[in-house]
């Protein structure tokens, strides 16, 4: 934890007024919150505990995006991970929004023999019909977590926003993803699916999340940390 608040209270410093206000006509932003469990895919990657998290974002009007997200975490010899992404987005004349970028995931700290890093492409649509906003996506890795191979991961998510005052940003959320893995015995799970449902409200920059999550896995058979539960996030944007 100590290097997780390390890293991210220097970037906070770099997002102060003076550095947030244009840099290449670009802007600075940066978040920080709590989780009940940090759950990615379906699967915790905080052993079902609390993490604390954080980002830092740099946006152009353009298109271009680059970010480092972090979080605290417990796995075999990590305690941390930072996320390195960058990219390009925009819209298409039919109102269609869509990404293209990568994503690095580092694990500070663990071995070099565990091949906890790994990077994938990535690629979404998204497109708003007023009462529902919906992303489809692909994540694609050459090789995966843990050294398991060539791994694929396409979901989908859609956002159904709610009228609760003009101060407040608040929708019901649905989300369902597959991920595939070449080699299942070194990534320590088979292929599966997972899900979440949920709420979120934003308010003066604090947004709160409320989600149940799952998996189509059984738990311990087929992993550890992948059963169904109800997770709760508190964060502020700066």
């Amino acid at each position: 934890m100590t290097r997780f608040l390390t890293v991210f209270t220097s970037l906070v410093a770099l997002s102060s007024p003076a550095m947030a206000d244009d840099l290449f006509g670009g802007q600075w932003s940066a978040n920080l919150g709590v989780v009940s469990d940090y759950s990615f895919r379906g699967i915790s990657q905080s052993d079902e505990s609390a993490a604390l998290q954080g980002g830092f974002d740099w946006n152009h009007e353009s298109g271009p995006y680059l970010g480092i997200w972090g979080s605290t975490i417990d796995l075999p010899d990590a305690d941390v991970e930072f996320d390195l992404y960058g990219g390009w987005g925009g819209t298409l004349g039919n109102g269609m929004n869509w990404k293209l970028g990568a994503i690095y995931y580092a694990y500070p700290g663990a071995a070099s023999s565990l091949d906890y890093d790994y990077w994938e492409g990535t690629g979404s649509l998204g497109y708003d019909f007023g009462f529902v906003s919906t992303t489809l996506g692909m994540n694609i890795s050459p090789d995966f977590y843990a050294g398991s191979g060539f791994a694929t991961y396409s979901y989908a998510d859609a956002t159904v926003p709610l009228k609760l005052g003009q101060e407040f940003d608040m929708g019901l959320t649905a989300h369902v993803g597959n991920q595939t893995v070449q080699d299942n015995d070194d990534f320590g799970s088979p292929d599966y699916i997972d899900y979440g449902v949920g709420v979120k409200v934003g308010y003066a920059g604090y947004n709160a999340s409320l989600n149940y999550i799952g998996t189509d896995m059984d738990e311990p058979q087929d992993c550890t940390g992948c059963d169904g539960r109800v997770v709760f996030g508190l964060s502020r944007a700066f």
